[in-house]
């Protein structure tokens, strides 16, 4: 009788020392089949307008640029993967659905909805397309832009020369902006078209084929930058691993320098 308890004794004690086993075996399997979904890169989605030599979508659907291949090596830093979506300026600045906008100038209303990184991709240099016989041949100050109407986005972005109130601007919406605005200073009907980004500015006048009929005039280089910038609910998330995964790219090659090799690749 004692026998018979022991063994029983014994083999609960082994019963109970399986089931620990089992446990233990089956909480790692459940760690180990957890882990690939810890580690998947969280996905960063990133709105632009059409801003040629910047970003665009080709038609197949993916986008491109300069400014889309510099983000690609400013994510790989952050450890993000990136989902792009191209959309109107108007859209991105009133209902963005993004955690931020690849590329925009900074001005008091955007600050509302958009936190900035202390650093811009880079500082902007407009510019104003004028016909070639145009007497403007120097932008200095905004003096010499008094007797002249310019074509402007009539909710874009403008820098400080730009906002001088005596100065004539023709406002005009986004749709086809840059054909009609170049278009209206071929036929005379506009002294000059502002963009605020010379780069793009130059690329919208070969895009359409007026380089014998146009030519640009640069405004100062001024503080004004072109900036990504975050949405106010994703900031907190994002905006300093961008900052320090930025700073580390940049040290490599400022966007500056990456844009002109760029241009340059594609002569």
């Amino acid at each position: 009788m004692v026998k018979f308890c022991f063994s029983v004794r014994a083999a609960a004690r082994l019963l109970q020392r399986c089931w620990v086993l089992a446990l233990f075996v089956l909480s790692g399997a459940s760690a180990i089949a957890a882990a690939p979904s810890a580690a998947a890169p969280v996905t960063l989605v990133v709105g632009f307008f059409d801003l040629l030599p910047h970003a665009t979508t080709a038609r197949g659907g993916q986008a491109q640029g300069a400014a889309i291949d510099y983000f690609n090596l400013i994510a790989k830093e952050m450890g993000v993967s990136v989902r792009y979506t191209q959309l109107p300026m108007a859209r991105l600045l009133l209902d963005p659905k993004v955690d931020m906008v690849l590329y925009m100038g900074k001005n008091p209303e955007r600050l509302l909805k958009f936190d900035f990184p202390r650093q811009p991709l880079m500082k902007m240099e407009g510019g104003v397309a004028v016909d070639t016989n145009s007497p403007l041949t120097r932008i200095d100050t905004a003096d010499d832009l008094l007797n002249l109407t310019i074509g402007v986005w009539d909710a874009g972005y403008r820098g400080a020369l730009m906002r001088d109130t005596r100065l004539t601007l023709y406002s005009m919406p986004i749709e086809a902006l840059a054909q009609r605005g170049l278009q209206m200073v071929v036929t005379k009907r506009l002294d000059g078209f502002y963009n605020p980004d010379i780069h793009s500015l130059r690329h919208q006048i070969k895009n359409l084929g007026l380089q014998d009929q146009v030519r640009v005039v640069s405004l100062p280089l001024a503080e004004d930058g072109l900036y990504s910038a975050f949405v106010k609910a994703s900031a907190p998330r994002y905006l300093a691993t961008f900052e320090k995964a930025y700073a580390k790219v940049n040290k490599k090659m400022s966007y500056e320098a990456f844009l002109a090799k760029y241009l340059a690749q594609e002569k």
